[in-house]
C-alpha cells in the first residue's frame, strides 16, 4: 500500500503471505540516477530488498511465496539487508554492511558505466553490479520488495542528472565530503554547492 503521496509503502499491512514489491512509475533512461530509501522501525523476514528491475519483472509472481524476487533473475538487481547482493539467482558478498532499522540505503544507476552502487548509512558509494546491459540496453526501474509483514520503506529523495563534466565532478567531490557543513568551506559557485547539498541524506 503506497502512502505519502507515493513516497512510503507499507507491505502487508494485515499479514505476509508471500512476497510483495513495487517500482517506479519512471523508467531510469539514461545519465546518472541516485536515490535514497530508508527502513521503517521493523526489518526482518525471508528478505527485504532496495533494487533495480526491467520492465520484464513480473511483481506479482511471488504473492504467495517468500522469495527475494529481486534479483532472482537477469530482469532484476538487488541489495538485501542481510548483506549481500543478488543477481540472475545468483547470492553474493555485497559491498554493503548489513541494515537494520531506519536505516539509509542510497543507490546509484550509471548508464554510462553500466553500474550499479550502494551505500548504507552514509558510507561511500562502492559498486555493486558492473555490466547491467550485457544482455542488452534497456530502461531500467528502481524496485522495493518485502516478505515481512506491516514492514515499511520510505524514499527520501532522488537525483537524475545527465552526464556533464560539472555534473562528474559532484559525484567525485561527495564521495570526499565527510560533513554537510563541510559543503559551505569549499572554493566551489554556489550552484556546485546547491547540488552537492540536495544529494545530502543524513543517516539515520
Amino acid at each position: 500500500r503506497l502512502t505519502n503521496d507515493g513516497r512510503e509503502v507499507l507491505f502487508h499491512p494485515d499479514a505476509s503471505r508471500g512476497t510483495a514489491a513495487v517500482r517506479s512509475k519512471s523508467a531510469i533512461i539514461h545519465g546518472l540516477c541516485t536515490w535514497s530509501v530508508q527502513m521503517g522501525a521493523s526489518v526482518y523476514g525471508t528478505d527485504m530488498v532496495v533494487g533495480v528491475c526491467a520492465d520484464e519483472l513480473d511483481l506479482s509472481s511471488s504473492i504467495y511465496s517468500y522469495r527475494s524476487l529481486l534479483g532472482d533473475n537477469g530482469d532484476s538487481w538487488g541489495i538485501s539487508y542481510r548483506g549481500v547482493r543478488r543477481h540472475n539467482g545468483k547470492e553474493l558478498e555485497g559491498p554493503h554492511k548489513p541494515f537494520s532499522a531506519n536505516s539509509v540505503v542510497t543507490l546509484q544507476l550509471d548508464t554510462s558505466r553500466q553500474q550499479i552502487c550502494v551505500s548504507v548509512d552514509g558510507s561511500p558509494l562502492q559498486i555493486a553490479f558492473e555490466n547491467i546491459y550485457e544482455s542488452g540496453y534497456r530502461p531500467l526501474f528502481a524496485a522495493v520488495s518485502s516478505t515481512a509483514a506491516t514492514t515499511r520503506m520510505r524514499l527520501l529523495c532522488s537525483e537524475h542528472f545527465l552526464l556533464n563534466l560539472q555534473n562528474i565532478c559532484i559525484y567525485y567531490i561527495r564521495q570526499q565530503v565527510k560533513h554537510a557543513s563541510d559543503i559551505d568551506k569549499l572554493p566551489l559557485p554556489n550552484i556546485m554547492k546547491h547540488k552537492l547539498k540536495a544529494l545530502w541524506v543524513s543517516p539515520r
